[in-house]
């Protein structure tokens, strides 16, 4: 099968597989971390980018202002416009328009979250 991608965050960077080489970004940029097994989406503000490396890699590599909300899907609190409950659970809408539900063990954590660096 394919290598696995490369995604290495130093601070408040970047460093990840791109067309065949590498670029980096700043972690401000990025929305959210969306999990489509065995790939990733690094949704930016601007773009957004496949790369094949594991969730839990990168997980434990990021800042705290981002938040795991549900097994699939880890946003940048600070992009969070809006925490909202609907249908019996919780959605965090982000600023460009993206909304993701949060897991029921998830959301009082979240929600601290949201508090810590949302507002």
């Amino acid at each position: 099968g394919k290598l696995m991608d490369t995604l290495i965050v130093k601070g408040d960077q970047l460093g990840y597989s791109y067309n065949g080489g590498l670029k980096t970004s700043s972690c401000n940029d990025l929305v959210a971390i969306v999990c489509d097994k065995p790939n990733i989406w690094l949704k930016f503000k601007d773009k957004e980018c496949l790369l094949r490396v594991s969730l839990l890699k990168i997980e434990i590599q990021l800042q705290e202002y981002f938040m795991k909300i549900n097994r699939q899907v880890i946003v940048n609190m600070n992009h969070v416009s809006e925490l909202v409950f609907k249908g019996g659970a919780y959605w965090v809408y982000l600023k460009n328009g993206m909304e993701f539900k949060v897991s029921e063990r998830r959301e009082k954590k979240v929600r601290e979250s949201f508090l810590k660096y949302a507002i």
